[in-house]
């Protein structure tokens, strides 16, 4: 058998078709390629960033611990001034070289915000929502001047930025915290937890009279039926406040402890001299297992809780738009000033 062998190449014809079919089949199986590039890219920028926020955060934190405790009235910060807008590097008092190493400012842009929690209003879906109003009563920190807390930027927002605050979040970061606070004609005000699982209930248990007439405040303080929800230990010690800066004259206070935990009476003063302290008296009664001590405190010695919030943009994204939030992050914390 003779075999020919056939010499003839493809066509251009052929050679086109094999072309387009290549490109059919391989074009969108490079898009798919490129797209999961850009993603597990775009993850690992969103990893870096949340411990960097977290870190960030935590600095910050600490550096408004160190203002509080420090006697120099100068070396406190405008933090402290709500409405103030400063440069990161101000707060934190480093180089801008500095930050941008530990930081990647270069990469991320930083917007934080702080809030006195006593200027601040949850939603009654504990949700918490930047617009121009709350925005308004923040401190407001930044890194890059494009990228700012600016509160007319937040007026008509489409889709606009919210937190959700989970209860474990205020449990943690706020601690358990009731307030005693008394009215400017000497009557009790009220007794307000800080939220609604403190381990720690306290109410009134009788008034202390004399000829009629009211000579102090007998307050108990029990278990709360949510302790079990909770995660403290009976180590840990719950702080009952004692606002007694609009009383004008003294009464005597007694605490009956009925808890295994320990308890902080801290009585909030206009002054912290012995003078104020003689005019009320404290008295502490321990019926559990749980041991008490009194603090005084004054306007000068400010103890106060803070909410903060951070903001992380990429200025250099793989995909989509630049300046996209690619981390946020809410915190609650306190320190004695």
């Amino acid at each position: 058998m003779n075999l020919k062998c056939n010499k003839q190449g493809f066509t251009y014809v052929e050679m086109i078709i094999c072309l387009c079919i290549a490109t059919v089949i391989v074009g969108p199986i490079t898009e798919v390629f490129l797209t999961s590039m850009k993603t597990r890219v775009s993850a690992t920028y969103i990893d870096e960033a949340t411990n960097l926020a977290e870190e960030l955060m935590l600095e910050i934190e600490e550096k408004t611990g160190q203002w509080s405790a420090s006697t120099n009235k100068e070396k406190v910060s405008n933090i402290k001034d709500r409405g103030e807008i400063e440069k990161l590097e101000t707060i934190l008092g480093e180089e801008e070289s500095a930050i941008e190493q530990r930081y990647c400012t270069q990469k991320y842009a930083y917007e934080i915000a702080i809030w006195q929690m006593d200027l601040v209003t949850l939603s009654k879906d504990d949700t918490f929502t930047l617009n121009s109003q709350t925005l308004h009563e923040a401190n407001k920190i930044y890194t890059d001047t494009q990228y700012q807390f600016k509160p007319t930027d937040y007026e008509d927002m489409s889709q606009p930025i919210t937190f959700q605050i989970m209860d474990e979040m205020q449990e943690e970061k706020r601690g358990d915290l009731n307030r005693i606070t008394f009215k400017e004609d000497n009557s009790l005000d009220q007794i307000k937890a800080s939220d609604t699982t403190s381990k720690a209930k306290v109410s009134l248990s009788s008034l202390i009279q004399e000829d009629g007439e009211i000579k102090g405040y007998h307050f108990k303080i029990e278990n709360n039926n949510l302790q079990e929800k909770t995660l403290y230990t009976e180590e840990e010690t719950s702080i009952i406040e004692l606002d007694v800066r609009n009383l004008t004259r003294g009464y005597t206070f007694k605490f009956t402890n009925q808890t295994n935990n320990n308890q902080m009476i801290r009585i909030k003063q206009k002054s912290v001299s012995s003078e104020m302290q003689q005019n009320f008296n404290i008295i502490v009664e321990e019926q559990g297992l749980g041991k008490s001590t009194i603090v005084y405190i004054g306007d000068e010695k400010e103890v106060q809780d803070y909410m903060m919030v951070i903001i992380v943009r990429d200025k250099k994204p793989i995909q989509g738009k630049e300046g996209k939030i690619i981390k946020k992050m809410l915190d609650f914390y306190s320190y004695s000033g």
